[in-house]
């Protein structure tokens, strides 16, 4: 009996140790993170490099045209608005001066987009001869005397630069007729158009 409970004890003891070494087994290991992407350090290649230079150029070629239109656009804009203006200080001048004012209108294609000048009918003053031509005339009309001394320039506005060239800028000046119908007859001869200081305003051609 005592060997059968040596046995026995040897076999508990036995069994005692491998419930330890099963206790004491260490656990499994947590899996470790994945690493991080390596950050790239790559710049842009050579071939990337010229399609955005031929991407830009091309952008550029397409802006260029409406670019240019826009400039033609703006020195027509002006040269009209400068037109506009001197006929409006002729009105203004005349009532204020009380002297007649004229413009003049040439226009002859190419060899003369425009020329659109400002005259003053001025005479001599009985009072003060020797003070010249600087006293306003009030009429339009005969006997007053558009020529030399006679009339002063005082504003004008031509066409004939080289951005009206390159836009192609011309005048052509039109007059309406009852005995045509009222339709716009094209006049190749000098227009003239006087204002008076009561604001009357007459036309003549080819004088």
């Amino acid at each position: 009996m005592d060997n059968r409970a040596g046995q026995a004890g040897y076999g508990s003891g036995a069994g005692s140790r491998r419930f330890d070494a099963a206790a004491t087994r260490p656990t499994d290991p947590k899996p470790l993170p994945a690493p991080a992407p390596a950050r790239s350090d790559r710049g842009f290649t050579l071939l990337e490099l010229i399609v955005v230079v031929i991407i830009i150029g091309v952008i550029a070629l397409l802006a260029v045209p409406a670019m240019r239109l826009a400039v033609y656009d703006r020195h027509a804009y002006q040269d009209a608005g400068a037109i506009m203006q001197l006929f409006r200080e002729a009105r203004m001048r005349a009532v204020a001066r009380g002297g007649a004012m004229m413009v003049s209108l040439t226009a002859n294609g190419p060899a003369e987009r425009g020329q659109f000048m400002l005259y003053e009918a001025v005479t001599q003053d009985p009072n003060d001869p020797n003070h010249g031509y600087q006293m306003p005339v009030a009429s339009c009309k005969p006997p007053t005397v558009w020529s030399g001394l006679t009339q002063n320039l005082v504003d004008g506005v031509s066409l004939d630069g080289q951005p009206e060239a390159d836009a192609d800028i011309e005048t052509q000046i039109y007059q309406y007729q009852y005995s045509a119908g009222g339709v716009p007859v094209a006049i190749t001869s000098p227009l003239y158009i006087c204002y008076t200081p009561l604001g009357r305003s007459y036309i003549a051609t080819g004088v």
